[in-house]
């Protein structure tokens, strides 16, 4: 605001003088940020595959027959009956994981909703903290995207997106793409 009320620089003068500020100062800022979201959120997505079941033992042989046995049991129920015994009892649940979704008359959909409910009730805080952290990186990323599209605003880019990605290529070696495509970029 104070180069365009100067009365001295025209438009695209206080726009190249924006990118160099911008260039130095706000652009690797940015970078940092958005480097920071993609690491935290592989390091989210690692802590939720960690959280895992107890494992069966493959080699007890009655356990492995017991489990067949309530499988064909889980076949004529309905998806929701499925998820509802699974859910209430860990046999069940034990039976329902241990083997391909189709032996107990279900798809993979079902399977999914199954192991997220038992990984629930056995990791509960654990999977709260990380879906609390998931929305604040969400928050992050959004912030990100309003600083990126502002920044296009003021270095005189709106209309170019392909332009803006290549002089944010240009003035910094990012480990991740800036792209105007981006959620939150118009």
């Amino acid at each position: 605001t104070q180069l365009s009320n100067s009365g001295v620089h025209s438009p695209k003068g206080i726009a190249e003088q924006i990118r160099v500020k911008a260039a130095k100062d706000l652009v690797p800022v940015l970078k940092r940020a958005a480097e920071h979201t993609d690491r935290t959120k592989s390091a989210l997505d690692q802590r939720r595959k960690n959280l895992t079941t107890p494992k069966i033992d493959p080699t007890d042989a009655v356990a492995e027959m017991q489990r067949a046995e309530i499988r064909e049991n889980l076949k004529p129920l309905s998806s929701g009956d499925r998820i509802a015994a699974a859910t209430k009892d860990p046999r069940v649940a034990d039976a329902y994981l241990s083997a391909p979704a189709f032996l107990s008359g279900s798809n993979e959909t079902e399977r999914a909703q199954i192991d997220d409910r038992v990984a629930k009730q056995f990791h509960g805080d654990a999977l709260q903290e990380i879906d609390a952290e998931r929305g604040a990186i969400a928050v992050l990323d959004a912030v990100i995207g309003v600083g990126l599209t502002d920044l296009r605003k003021v270095t005189d880019f709106e209309n170019s997106p392909q332009q803006f990605d290549d002089w944010m290529h240009s003035v910094s070696v990012p480990s991740r793409t800036f792209s105007a495509n981006e959620p939150g970029v118009l």
